[in-house]
């Protein structure tokens, strides 16, 4: 579902996630919001190394600027997902879309 390819910067390399660690190397250090962001839809779908996921993960628990963003993406996903799986007309498609989105939105905000 992800728009991107990964953009893990731990895959294929020994250094694991520590683009955007602030130099920082291990699980202790904390992504920033941009390389949080940057990486988000990667995350949700799962296609990053444990290490950078469990980063990510320890970052939106703490960060409330970051938390609603990936609680948005996921219900997003989820209405795509449904939206997908009874589709057949493509602007009553969009129309649910829309309507889960306002409704995410809403419960979100």
């Amino acid at each position: 579902m992800s728009p991107s390819m990964s953009n893990d910067p731990g895959a294929g390399n020994s250094m694991g996630a520590m683009n955007g660690m602030n130099g920082m190397n291990g699980m202790d250090a904390m992504l920033d919001c941009e390389a949080v962001m940057r990486q988000l839809w990667d995350y949700l779908d799962q296609q990053l190394t444990p290490d950078t996921m469990q980063a990510i993960h320890g970052h939106l628990e703490q960060c409330q600027k970051c938390r609603p963003q990936a609680e948005f993406r996921r219900a997003f996903e989820r209405a795509v997902v449904g939206a997908r799986e009874d589709a057949g007309d493509t602007d009553a498609l969009r129309d649910r879309i829309r309507a889960a989105l306002r409704n995410a939105d809403r419960s979100i905000g």
